[in-house]
């Protein structure tokens, strides 16, 4: 319902004008901002608040210390539709952001990347990613190495660069690009170092009291898709899907005490672009992510830690953008979440789980962005959840029952689109009786940089 009336409002309110008039190369929505966090939770498990052997779960979604806004602050936190495209986009930038949760703690994230020619079409990019979440602490960095060939063909050789050494990885993949189409396909070897560490050099059990051992080396294969062979129409498309993942955690001491686990992790994301005029984009994404742990306790283990954990998400969406005038622009979403959860504890020594909570998730904002100068905002921001079933079965601080609503503003300057730095307050409209006052609902601010 909001890109529709979304719709009808910039069909009676854009200008009559033709499309050479218009700058619409960020007018775009992308899926790959969601599709990278979520191969992060693959390849960089040990940035789970207990490391890569919690038993939270791959996707990571419930903590004792997550409030009923949390998710509401996530979506006011972070960057809008047409700025995540921006960033996509460019091969060389770094951007920093951040949003109150509490009195005390706040989101956070951000990103460096560069990109260097080394001639004959080769080029090496280096990525360094933050993330300050409730359930993780992310300080990842990745280096690629790519060759470009006339015809189109492409490869590239991706490495994560970790402190711990057995959690590294390692991706080989190959691609087509021409003015319409990007294609990729890659093969990632997760953790290629932990058995020659752990098995081969062996590690001294004052460094690590636990050691992980792989019955089959894990792996996993990624496919990703761009087109816009047809004027107005653009698609995107990405999938994972973990290939094995079998492993042994034991105390090097005690080698029958500790657990086995086999792991499933895979996504499918998708995305519609139709471009209804110069001025006005509409468009539709759908995600689905699972991801399955099936832990048993070896000889001398712990007998409670034998249980099946299937944690799903599911999200259907439609969006908006337009252009209003040369200054104005605004941007509007929604989408359905499903968030399943389900564990199945086979010795009885602690309860079952099963959990589900759903979600209307939308953001109609309108903005006033000049090429250079002062920029400033308003939205209208929502994360309307309600639990079916399963309340006070997963960790959580307080229940995730309630109608989050708010309306956010942000002021800030754009340098010729070189540098912008933005910030911003939120204006609570739900109620809230654990708010700093009758109307403040927290703040937030971001930067980025393009060279």
């Amino acid at each position: 319902m909001v890109p529709l009336a979304f719709a009808l409002l910039a069909a009676v309110a854009l200008p009559r004008e033709s499309p050479a008039q218009t700058d619409s190369s960020t007018l775009h929505a992308t899926i790959e901002g969601w599709a990278d966090r979520t191969w992060l939770l693959l390849l960089d498990r040990g940035a789970a608040n207990g490391g890569r052997l919690t038993d939270r779960g791959i996707l990571l979604r419930f903590d004792e210390n997550i409030d009923a806004e949390y998710w509401l602050d996530d979506i006011s936190s972070r960057p809008g539709m047409t700025e995540e495209f921006e960033w996509w986009q460019r091969s060389n930038g770094a951007r920093y952001w951040g949003g109150s949760i509490n009195h005390l703690r706040a989101f956070a994230g951000g990103d460096f990347k560069g990109a260097v020619p080394l001639g004959r079409g080769w080029t090496a990019d280096a990525r360094f990613t933050v993330e300050e979440y409730v359930p993780l602490q992310r300080a990842l960095a990745r280096l690629r190495f790519s060759k470009q060939w006339h015809s189109g063909l492409f490869a590239f050789f991706d490495g994560t660069v970790l402190p711990s050494k057995p959690e590294m990885d390692l991706t080989l993949g190959v691609g087509w690009r021409t003015r319409t189409l990007t294609a990729s396909a890659s093969f990632t070897a997760l953790d290629v170092f932990n058995d020659a560490i752990f098995e081969g050099l062996g590690v001294f059990p004052g460094f690590s009291d636990t050691a992980v051992a792989y019955r089959s080396p894990p792996s996993a294969l990624r496919g990703t898709i761009e087109w816009s062979a047809v004027t107005r129409l653009r698609l995107q498309l990405d999938a994972a899907y973990v290939l094995s993942s079998d492993y042994r955690a034991f105390q090097q001491v005690a080698p029958d005490s500790g657990f086995s686990q086999q792991e499933e992790f895979g996504f499918v994301a998708g995305l519609v672009e139709v471009a209804i005029a110069p001025r006005l984009r509409l468009g539709g994404t759908a995600t689905y992510l699972r991801a399955a742990s099936d832990r048993r306790p070896l000889p001398q283990g712990d007998p409670a830690g034998d249980y099946v954990l299937t944690e799903r998400t599911t999200r259907l969406g439609l969006f908006g953008l337009v252009d209003l005038g040369e200054r104005w622009r605004g941007e509007a979403w929604v989408i359905r979440e499903f968030r399943p959860e389900s564990r199945v504890n086979r010795s009885g020594l602690a309860p079952d789980v099963d959990y589900e909570d759903r979600s209307w998730l939308g953001q109609v904002m309108f903005g006033y962005r000049p090429p250079s100068g002062f920029r400033a905002a308003a939205a209208f921001e929502m994360d309307l959840r309600d639990v079916l079933r399963g309340e006070g079965q997963v960790p959580k601080g307080q229940s995730l029952n309630h109608p989050g609503t708010r309306l956010r503003l942000d002021i800030g300057w754009n340098f010729a689109d070189r540098f912008r730095l933005i910030g911003g307050y939120r204006i609570d409209l739900d109620g809230d009786d654990y708010s700093a006052g009758d109307w403040w609902d927290g703040a937030h601010g971001q930067f980025v940089m393009y060279w």
